[in-house]
């Protein structure tokens, strides 16, 4: 079955009324997160002894996500919690496994290749925030059929859709994992320095994009993140939270409609995400596929501006002509 990156709580419904979900490849998934949690970060030394990849014993644990699911969830969806597809480092809260040991928590989830998984969430940033991050792993592990749900569990429940409060389990799974891709997406720190050589970090920044895609409060160091204070890249642009530029109701809005202040992107390919909110804005990318809009945005700026000063033409005008060449020109740019 097709479907698109984001779907409306409407589509879901028709899909549950179908008898669709989890029969004929598709799944729907539930990642609400309690944020709660956040900045609790257990003793990485005792994770990794006790508990490192020991899902069974790690979902035996009360977990306050997992009450939030049971208080309400769409019918029919097994709750994931990031808790548990990710473990705590020494440096990272929520670090990624290997893709040999997370295809094992999909499997108990009860994933199968080639499933088109449907995700949602609930809370901020129009209930995006979380499933957002779930999609991002899925799809750098090397799952590609995705979708988020506009709006998440708030909108279900906005528009009158059946609640559910049962556990659901799914019979194991036979989702595997692709190394190579999962390589692709994540890289460390000592590669880069690999790729630059002798070349100092403040040169990196002439060939490579560094987004810090942190809140601003974080970004500035005045709000806690759970860890020691630490600085800012140098020359690293802050990505402004693209949930930011949605409705009122806190969902998605046409791609037409977002734009990126202040940064210049020439290939996302070529840029690096920073912060932890970096997986929101990646899947933003892949989702709203808005790929060179910045770039074509601050030219037609330009070109407006020079036409109305010599030509004598009415700003309002110009800028209506050039937005509309540009997003014509970005509607060609999509990810795959």
């Amino acid at each position: 079955m097709s479907l698109k990156r984001l779907i409306d709580v409407g589509t879901v419904s028709q899909l549950l009324k179908k008898n669709i979900i989890n029969k004929e490849g598709v799944r729907i998934l539930d990642c609400s997160y309690d944020e709660s949690q956040y900045g609790k970060k257990p003793d990485y030394k005792q994770f990794e002894k006790e508990l490192y990849g020991k899902f069974d014993r790690i979902l035996a644990q009360p977990c306050p996500s997992k009450r939030l699911y049971l208080s309400g969830h769409i019918p029919q969806a097994p709750h994931v919690c990031i808790d548990v597809a990710t473990y705590p480092s020494q440096y990272e809260r929520y670090a990624p496994y290997p893709p040999d040991v997370f295809q094992e928590y999909m499997r108990l989830v009860g994933v199968d290749p080639d499933e088109h998984l449907i995700l949602y969430s609930r809370g901020k940033f129009g209930g995006m925030k979380h499933c957002s991050k779930m999609a991002w792993l899925l799809k750098a592990y090397g799952h590609e059929k995705l979708s988020l749900i506009d709006g998440g569990f708030d909108e279900w429940k906005k528009k009158g859709h059946e609640i559910s409060k049962d556990d659901v389990k799914l019979k194991p799974g036979s989702w595997t994992a692709k190394a190579d891709n999962f390589n692709k997406y994540f890289i460390k720190f000592e590669q880069l320095e690999e790729q630059h050589g002798d070349r100092r970090y403040i040169e990196w920044t002439d060939d490579l994009n560094l987004l810090d895609s942190r809140v601003r409060g974080q970004f500035e160091g005045t709000v806690d993140t759970g860890f020691p204070p630490s600085g800012v890249p140098p020359r690293s642009a802050r990505f402004k939270t693209l949930a930011r530029r949605g409705s009122a109701d806190g969902r998605w809005v046409p791609e037409a409609n977002i734009f990126w202040n202040g940064c210049k992107i020439a290939k996302v390919t070529e840029t690096s995400f920073v912060g932890g909110s970096c997986v929101y804005v990646c899947m933003c990318v892949c989702v709203c596929a808005c790929v060179y809009v910045c770039v074509y945005v601050y030219a037609c700026m330009y070109v407006c501006v020079c036409l109305s000063v010599c030509l004598s033409v009415r700003l309002s005008v110009c800028l209506s002509v050039c937005l509309s060449v540009c997003l014509s020109v970005t509607s060609k740019d999509f990810i795959a």
